[in-house]
């Protein structure tokens, strides 16, 4: 079977979109699965698209994960590479959207619907995804201080969030930032921990700093969901929510006043490394002690090829 396909990144985290009509029904994460390995697409996450369901739809979106080999509820780079493949292609066209009348997509995923706002700008295109119903997922599975093999550690929602300091507090001589053998052997242990402590624990893994090397950033972050499996994503835009409500959680997102924007910026991309040359925005608008709303967008997000798949 012949199946046409489209693959991007958000950097570095590598996503491939598919028109799930063309999939056998019963078949499709098996299909999708077997396109995304290394013999094939090579990608982290796969978009199957299908025309939309409910009336606040123009678009539904099923989500694999490569890592969990399962569908996912969410995954921000999947929808930054959407708005760049519905910009930049006819892909669209196949489910009658029409780009040039309308920049804003409403996407039905499993966490709700999802809305991306693709804007054309001098420097290529950017998108804005709304990620208030991950947020509202986040919430509803709960937030917890947790001590993992000795380290200090967050559970947001599915998420385990850890902060590279605390793992310099452990392995005090390992080198965090390159994620040496010693850090990704804590990592690890940290995980499985979590695994076997937390009923919503999955392969999502954030961890982050502020040891920021360019102005204007907040945190360094990257996103070894899965070390034995070696899939460790540059960037990740469910994670960079993740990481920003476990700061705001611990005081290290401070603001003033009942209502507040905050504009988070973090240094991500590139390689299995903590930070990268691209940008990560993340935009919370906060009432009181909790965050209402957030979104995000990614600095480099690219289309890197087109055809035919055999499976």
């Amino acid at each position: 079977m012949k199946l046409e396909f489209i693959k991007g990144h958000m950097g570095g985290n590598t996503i491939a979109i598919l028109d799930g009509r063309n999939l056998p029904e019963g078949q499709e994460l098996n299909i999708s699965l077997d396109i995304m390995g290394n013999e094939k697409l090579c990608c982290q996450e796969a978009g199957l698209l299908y025309p939309p369901i409910e009336e606040d739809e123009d678009l539904r979106v099923r989500i694999v994960g490569y890592a969990s080999r399962k569908f996912i509820s969410a995954c921000g780079g999947l929808t930054q590479v959407l708005g760049q493949v519905l910009a930049q292609t006819r892909w669209g066209e196949r489910f009658g959207l029409d780009l040039k009348a309308r920049n804003t997509i409403k996407l039905g995923t499993e966490a709700g619907v999802v809305t991306i706002q693709i804007l054309k700008e001098k420097n290529g295109i950017k998108t804005i995804t709304d990620m208030t119903s991950f947020l509202k997922e986040i919430y509803e599975m709960g937030c917890e201080p947790l001590n993992l093999c000795g380290s200090q550690a967050w559970r947001i929602g599915k998420f385990l969030v850890i902060n590279a300091d605390e793992l310099r507090k452990t392995l005090p001589k390992a080198n965090v930032e390159k994620l040496d053998e010693a850090t990704r052997n804590q990592v690890v242990m940290m995980q499985n921990a979590f695994f076997e402590s937390s009923p919503f624990a999955g392969f999502d893994l954030a961890l982050y700093d502020n040891q920021t090397t360019r102005e204007g950033h907040t945190f360094r972050v990257t996103f070894p969901h899965s070390i034995p499996k070696g899939l460790i994503e540059p960037s990740c835009g469910t994670g960079s929510v993740a990481v920003c409500v476990a700061a705001f959680l611990n005081g290290s997102l401070p603001h003033q006043g009942e209502k507040a924007s905050l504009a988070v910026r973090l240094e991500s991309g590139g390689g299995p490394e903590l930070g990268g040359p691209d940008t990560t925005l993340v935009t919370l608008h906060v009432e009181g002690d909790r965050i209402q709303e957030v979104s995000f967008s990614h600095s480099k997000v690219e289309i890197v090829c087109e055809g035919s798949v055999f499976v």
